[in-house]
């Protein structure tokens, strides 16, 4: 397919990259954007390059992520030997290593920082489109036109005398009359209706204004009291992309619902290992810790057991209901299945090596049988059977950023920048979709008993819950001032934990909406949390930190 930019990001400023994309595309620019544009099978590198070559720009996403990745000096090099012009979008305050500040010291920066606005996003699309060539043929010249003939001088007239209307002829003084006492009759018809009218007006507000349903809050301490002061009016849903990160919180409405669940968090053991990515086994015996190696402890008396050294990267961890099987994207190889009691690697799964600037342990899903693993690649979900590694089937989700299997396993639900779909596995056919591109989803779970779907999207839009089976928004989770990296559901689907850009970890309580408690762990963003099994204990890692565990006991 013809495209006119090439964008290059890190995979951890995916959701950045997905809202500049479906920006660009909006206006009509064609951009070449992974993995949505690589098949299946396809080598990356040589896609890569073929992208590159055929583009007439680059947009980089630049931050400290992109700063540090090795693909992206591969990117950079490679547009600037086929004299791309680069647009670095930078949203991060960042220097940029040398190696990367020698294809960008003569480039004009388009700042957009804290997080991007709609605005700065839509002055980058203008951008984009002013330096981009004329695609296809060369426009026909425009015929020069003869100035058309001055007129003859005429006798100057008042100003407005060429626009008055032909005289109208005399009315009958007996129509004038008729049409006075009309005129008197309609006076004190709206006179009276206005008075009717206004007092119809003044009840409809104070209905309006009379809570009626919970009112979805942003709040930073625990379940919100039940004499905060009622909100005036509902504020407006922030649209994708706007920065709310400067408004002040709403206060809960007198109608809002308390918590149903009381919980205290406390800070547990750290352990010193680098991570990216954290789950543990469904049988409890086993936290995984995944970066360049991947890590197994002993969740008895957390000490590492065994470890081992991936080709590249892992970029994506799951284990199988059964905690018979982990599955593991590894950088250069793609999906590796090991035996989880032993360590020992199983088998590969054929054409699954995913791009490394958009992958996460939510590109993998088993069925709740364990009998089958889902895949996101590119703009389709494959199935393998997990006995044999053959190909079990194909489901296209565009865009998908995350998926799950509905608790019977008959289901498979997509998340993108587009919003949510449900597939029927067997015959790969769309059921439903749900939500929209004005609040698409970049994460998203399933609840523990498959009754819940939650969903979060760019930036600083709430967190929204959904009823699966029919698409139905159930309720908001609004308070992070920043975009949500991850989300967890406690083991008994009661309590939700979230992570964002803006440095803190929130427990939600699931009933009501209500935030619990606030947890502020790593320097950096968590880009991977999880419950135990039993929900005593919730894990957090990402970026290479160490592994920050809190301990859960009901107040």
């Amino acid at each position: 397919m013809a495209h006119d930019v090439f964008i290059s990001y890190s995979s951890k400023d995916k959701p950045i990259a997905d809202a500049v994309c479906a920006n660009l595309e909006a206006s009509g620019v064609r951009c070449w954007f992974a993995p949505r544009d690589i098949g299946p099978g396809e080598d990356w590198p040589t896609a890569i390059s073929n992208a590159i070559t055929q583009s007439q720009a680059m947009v980089l996403v630049f931050s400290s992520n992109s700063n540090s990745s090795e693909d992206v000096s591969r990117e950079l090099n490679l547009a600037a030997e086929n004299k791309l012009i680069i647009i670095p979008f930078k949203i991060e305050n960042v220097e940029p290593e040398p190696g990367k500040k020698y294809y960008l010291s003569r480039t004009h920066w388009l700042d957009a920082m804290n997080p991007p606005t709609q605005e700065q996003i839509s002055m980058l699309t203008e951008r984009v489109k002013k330096v981009l060539a004329p695609v296809g043929e060369p426009e026909s010249p425009v015929p020069v036109v003869p100035p058309a003939p001055l007129p003859a001088p005429v006798k100057p007239a008042p100003a407005k005398a060429a626009s008055q209307p032909a005289p109208k002829r005399r009315l009958k003084p007996w129509i004038i009359a008729g049409a006075a006492v009309c005129g008197l009759i309609l006076i004190i018809l709206v006179c009276g209706g206005g008075i009717l009218l206004g007092k119809t007006l003044l009840a409809n507000i104070a209905i309006a204004n009379t809570p009626t349903q919970p009112v979805s809050a942003a709040v930073t301490t625990a379940a919100p009291a039940a004499t905060s002061p009622a909100v005036p009016s509902s504020p407006a849903v922030p649209l994708p992309f706007m920065d709310t990160s400067a408004s002040t919180p709403t206060a809960p409405s007198l109608s809002t619902p308390a918590a149903s669940v009381s919980v205290q968090a406390t800070p547990g053991k750290t352990l010193h290992v680098a991570g990216d990515y954290v789950t543990w086994s469904p049988d409890g015996k086993w936290l995984v810790i995944g970066e360049r190696q991947i890590h197994y402890y002993d969740t008895q008396t957390m000490t590492e057991v065994r470890s081992f050294q991936a080709d590249r990267w892992v970029s994506g961890l799951a284990i199988s209901p059964d905690s018979k099987v982990l599955a593991a994207i590894d950088e250069t190889r793609g999906v590796i299945l090991f035996d989880l009691a032993s360590g020992s690697q199983l088998r590969t799964l054929p054409q699954t090596t995913i791009s490394t600037s958009a992958v996460s342990s939510s590109f993998l899903a088993f069925t709740p049988d364990s009998t089958r693993l889902a895949v996101i690649i590119g703009d389709v979900v494959k199935l393998y059977d997990v006995a044999s590694g053959e190909d079990a089937g194909t489901i296209v989700a565009k865009g998908a950023n995350a998926i799950a299997f509905s608790a019977d396993g008959k289901s498979l639900y997509a998340a993108s920048w587009m919003g949510m779909t449900a597939s029927d596995v067997a015959s790969g056919a769309q059921i439903r979709s749900f939500g929209d591109a004005s609040r698409g989803a970049n994460r998203m779970i399933l609840s523990p008993d498959g009754s819940k779907l939650l969903s979060a999207g760019t930036f600083t839009e709430p967190m929204i819950l959904w009823d699966p089976t029919n698409g139905n928004q159930l309720r908001n989770f609004s308070g992070h001032t920043d975009s949500v990296t991850c989300l967890a559901f406690s083991p008994d689907g009661k309590i939700l934990a979230s992570a964002s850009n803006d440095v803190t970890i929130r427990l939600w309580d699931v009933a009501s909406g209500a935030s619990l408690q606030t947890l502020v762990g790593p320097t950096q963003a968590a880009q991977s949390i999880a419950f135990s099994p039993d929900g005593t204990s919730l894990a957090a890692t990402g970026n290479g930190l160490d592994v920050w565990m809190w301990s859960l006991q009901e107040k």
